[in-house]
């Protein structure tokens, strides 16, 4: 007897399309289970299931937030449109149900709760005669997929539970949502489907499809590049017709073996932005989170961003011979997006490179598709790769100079005799994904194949490029020659590998079916496990090398070292960056003190510090109160602080105390404010000869120890200090700076500890 878990048809006509207003996070995401937010369990079971959220995440292309909630080790699935089984691992997450199966040639499945319309659970008899469960999940395009799970399996019974709880989760929103009349555009499949070139495929068939058009982006106003018919753009449409007719599409799409092959044979151009989303993952972004590049973009017309400048100056460098951006159309979107996505990661913020990528997708995707896919290939696909100082990028080139070490020793020899760098020619292929390299035809190729596998494609194909060039990549003698032995290589892609064979079909295969037959039969062993093991394994010395230049190049940049030698703001700035890493309270203190040291007039105490790197130039004059109120002091701010106390003369550390403890109005010290800086002399002077600058706790006259002759002192200085000090306005007393001069000098002890004492008490140590 069939049982029905519940009916999950979110996709009504009554619903609008529209942002929830709830924004307590970044980008809106789906609501999730009470008993998934409040994981019990040991700190060690919390940290092992965090791990397995992440490992799903990446091997689904899911959002960050997506969490493990159930999963059946064994189930059974039957493909639709086949009779192939395959024997996987089926998963419930907060938001979607997934499958993978355990051969590397099965199928994926990713489905998002709301685009399921019923689920039922059936006792059944499996081809083998052995009882099962059978689960049948009919989706939102009115296509089955049935799993069957052994009958004794309790895992069976938890996942079912879960997915009831996740399902009833998301109605009681809805009902919640409608009785507020606040749209909820997460669940509304109909409009986000519409952005879908396969539905418009799917609807008016191969003919009518090829005369609309499908998508927005510039393709469809400025033209695809390349030769339709020279690349069969006809026939690549039919097949995926074909192939999505049977196996569902967009949100609902199940990958098989076919899925991936029709891929590495090239994309037609019309479907190419769709299964870029769905290959990377960026569909279940944007499906999710609709509405939030809108109002990124508002942001960004009302205020540009802190990378609006930089991004300008790019915008007419990227692919400047596609018709496209030779028109304000084109450069105006790709301003919107790249100006939106430096808004939403303001950590990363623009990189040179991005631009280049983000202008490919453009010609086949909208703006909007283009910001999500933008946002998963620099977040997850390829980390560090785009930050200031191409951390990702570095590890990879290291990687791959170890994969040519141990691939061509013969090749990495010769280039190693002639000290040629392999890293220009391989760090452009890594940046901007061949793009820049490659004639765009064949570097969207490596893009299709990228999106689909992840980074390991950059690897082989890199590796087929020079194992293909070995022979001649071995005579170059330099960096020149070796670079244009790789661009006359890059002008014939389109070229017969095969010219002269007697085989018709032979002569069809160009080199660039070449280099995609080296890139999967020769370096097969290139996987993902490869990669992260080398990766890991050169970690730290990239790290150590990255910090390394960034210190050296940051420290040649200093404009005032305020008396310092390069060993010792060597020492300041590793202390600097580490106090800014590790503190986390009392800060608002040596802010203001800061300010107080690099100011020529005192400033107040602020909230907070910051933790923001300053660029290497940063300008050396004084913090401004302002400055310490946002919580910026700077190396250099820091280091001409510094050198006020210790590389000046007596009177300026005189002035640098009465600095740090005077009103910034009135130019003098308070009675209070002279207790605190008396307080602060007897710390510092704690254990020191104040007479000869050692640390003998006593003298060879007299029976009174360093620490009482300098209490003494400062006993006598208070006194004169309050002699010296005006009663301006009844009992209110100030100190102005003169007087204070006069009343330390006064004392001999005094004059020595500014003298001595105060820059002897910094000591640079490694």
């Amino acid at each position: 007897m069939k049982r029905v878990l519940i009916n999950s048809e979110y996709a009504t006509s009554s619903q609008q399309t529209g942002t929830h207003e709830q924004r307590s996070t970044d980008d809106t995401v789906a609501s999730k289970v009470s008993s998934a937010n409040n994981r019990g369990g040991s700190l060690a079971e919390q940290i092992a299931q965090q791990r397995r959220d992440e490992d799903f995440q990446s091997e689904f292309g899911l959002p960050r937030d997506e969490e493990l909630l159930s999963e059946i080790e064994t189930a059974v699935f039957t493909a639709p449109g086949t009779a192939t089984a395959f024997r996987g691992r089926l998963y419930l997450s907060t938001s979607f149900v997934c499958y993978m199966s355990h051969t590397q040639r099965g199928c994926r499945v990713t489905l998002p709760l709301a685009a399921i319309r019923r689920i039922e659970r059936a006792n059944a008899v499996d081809p083998q005669g052995l009882r099962c469960y059978e689960l049948t999940i009919t989706v939102w395009h009115q296509m089955n997929i049935v799993f069957r799970v052994p009958l004794s399996s309790n895992a069976c019974n938890r996942w079912c539970d879960a997915l009831r709880g996740q399902l009833r989760a998301m109605v009681d929103e809805q009902q919640r949502a409608r009785s507020q009349n606040i749209p909820l555009a997460r669940y509304t499949l109909k409009a986000f489907c519409r952005t879908c070139p396969s539905e418009k495929l799917l609807e008016l068939g191969v003919s009518k499809f090829a005369e609309t058009e499908s998508v927005n982006c510039l393709g469809n106003t400025f033209g695809y590049p390349g030769d339709a018919h020279k690349h069969k753009e006809a026939a690549k449409v039919k097949h995926w017709f074909m192939y999505l007719r049977d196996s569902g599409r967009n949100l609902t799409v199940v990958r098989r073996a076919e899925f991936n092959r029709l891929i590495r044979v090239g994309l037609p151009n019309v479907l190419r932005g769709e299964v870029w989303e769905v290959s990377s993952g960026a569909m279940y972004m944007r499906f999710r989170n609709r509405g939030v590049y809108e109002r990124y973009v508002n942001e960004y017309l009302d205020q540009p961003g802190p990378c609006a400048d930089e991004i300008e100056k790019d915008l007419n460098r990227s692919l400047p011979e596609y018709p496209g951006y030779q028109s304000h159309e084109g450069i105006d979107a790709l301003r919107r997006v790249l100006n939106a996505y430096a808004l939403r990661n303001a950590d990363l913020g623009y990189c040179q490179a991005m631009n280049i990528v983000a202008s490919t997708m453009l010609i086949f995707m909208s703006e909007e598709q283009v910001f999500w896919t933008l946002a998963v290939m620099c977040d997850r696909m390829v980390p560090g790769y785009y930050t200031p100082s191409m951390y990702g990028a570095s590890l990879d080139q290291a990687v791959f100079v170890r994969l040519v070490e141990d691939t061509m020793p013969m090749l990495a020899q010769s280039l190693r005799g002639h000290d040629i760098q392999l890293s220009l020619a391989c760090l452009p292929w890594f940046l901007t994904l061949f793009v820049n390299s490659m004639p765009l035809v064949y570097a969207l190729r490596v893009l299709d194949c990228f999106f689909l596998e992840g980074p390991k494609v950059l690897f082989q194909i890199g590796l087929a490029i020079l194992k293909i060039n070995g022979g001649t990549l071995m005579e170059a003698s330099d960096d020149g020659t070796f670079l244009f032995a790789l661009k006359e290589y890059y002008a014939t892609l389109g070229e017969s590998a095969y010219p002269d064979s007697k085989n018709a079909r032979a002569r069809q295969v160009t080199k660039f079916h070449e280099l995609l037959y080296v890139a999967y039969s020769d370096f097969s062993a290139i996987t993902h496990q490869r990669i992260e093991e080398l990766r890991r394994s050169h970690q730290l010395r990239i790290v150590h090398s990255v910090e390394d230049f960034s210190k050296r190049t940051f420290l040649r940049n200093v404009i005032d070292a305020s008396g310092f030698t390069r060993e010792q703001l060597s020492l300041l700035y590793d202390r600097y960056y580490s106090v800014l890493f590790y503190s986390r309270s009392n800060r608002s203190h040596a802010a203001a003190i800061f300010a107080a040291l690099s100011a020529d007039q005192p400033s107040p105490e602020a909230a907070s510090l910051t933790e923001t790197k300053p660029d290497a130039a940063e300008e050396t004059k004084p913090v401004k109160d302002s400055d310490i109120r946002s919580m910026r002091v700077s190396f250099q701010q820091c280091v001409i602080a510094l050198g006020r106390i210790v590389n000046t003369d007596m009177l300026t550390r005189m002035d640098v105390f009465f600095d740090m403890y005077s009103d910034t109005n009135s130019g003098s010290i308070s009675r209070q404010e002279m207790f605190q800086l008396s307080e602060a002399i007897l710390y510092i002077g704690h254990g020191e000869d104040v007479e000869t600058g050692s640390r003998d706790q006593r003298t060879s006259s007299g029976d009174m120890t360093n620490e009482e002759k300098l209490l003494q002192s400062v006993s006598d200085f208070l006194r004169r200090a309050v002699t010296f000090g005006t009663d301006t306005q009844g009992e209110q007393f100030a100190l102005a700076r003169n007087l204070f001069r006069v009343a330390v000098l006064e004392d001999e002890m005094l004059e020595k500890f500014f003298a001595d004492i105060v820059p002897g008490s910094f000591r640079f140590t490694d």
